[in-house]
């Protein structure tokens, strides 16, 4: 006689998961996500698709797969179908060549120094990088309205300093993004905020600098 508690009739051993669940799981894993967070995240109304995978049901549709390559593009359509190795990029691949277009993977940080490791990648249409090898999360309030916190800012490294343009400088004691401004002393680099009225400028010697980087790209969801 079965037994009449059915509670976990649908539970399916890791060691017994389905090809494309292993697949998922993967991605999944790589996102850092729950797999109903994940859900929402690449647009799905609910995460009920995701878990009927898991349990058998039914395996990776041509769409789903199509979905997730959007916000994952290392992980190809053909290789979330079929589990070919040879259809999947690898996690570290420096571009990702498209039909008419070619991504670029930027690590992100929230301080650039030598050492420090990204929090994460992305992938940016290289056409629209600007030549940016870099990007960090600008948390300083005093760049809005113009670099808003939270905005990731991509840099170019750059030798040469060009009055109104926005700058990465790095020094002993801090990263700092501002507007370089003019100065009547050549020995100063004088650094502003489109808000002059509530901050002070910033004055700095070229001694102090020991990077800087031109603010090329500002991407915001405000």
């Amino acid at each position: 006689m079965q037994p009449k508690n059915t509670k976990f009739k649908n539970t399916i051993p890791e060691n017994s998961a389905t090809p494309d669940w292993i697949r998922l799981r993967e991605v999944i894993e790589e996102s850092g996500m729950s797999v109903n967070a994940f859900a929402l995240h690449i647009g799905l109304p609910r995460s009920e698709n995701l878990y009927q995978i898991k349990k058998g049901n039914h395996g990776i549709s041509k769409a789903l797969a199509e979905q997730i390559n959007r916000f994952y593009p290392s992980f190809s359509v053909g290789w979330l179908l079929s589990g070919d190795a040879g259809a999947k990029l690898p996690p570290d691949a420096d571009h990702i060549e498209l039909r008419n277009d070619s991504l670029k993977r930027f690590p992100v940080y929230s301080r650039i120094k030598n050492g420090t490791k990204p929090i994460y990648h992305l992938y940016l249409s290289e056409r629209l990088s600007n030549d940016a090898g870099q990007a960090v999360i600008n948390n300083d309030e005093s760049l809005a309205p113009r670099i808003p916190v939270g905005a990731l800012v991509f840099l170019k490294q750059s030798e040469k300093l060009i009055f109104g343009k926005y700058y990465l400088f790095q020094t002993p004691e801090m990263d700092l993004i501002r507007k370089v401004s003019g100065s009547p002393n050549p020995d100063e680099i004088r650094l502003s905020t489109e808000d002059g009225e509530t901050y002070d400028d910033i004055v700095l010697s070229p001694a102090e600098i020991e990077n800087q980087y031109l603010v090329v790209k500002v991407l915001s969801d405000i």
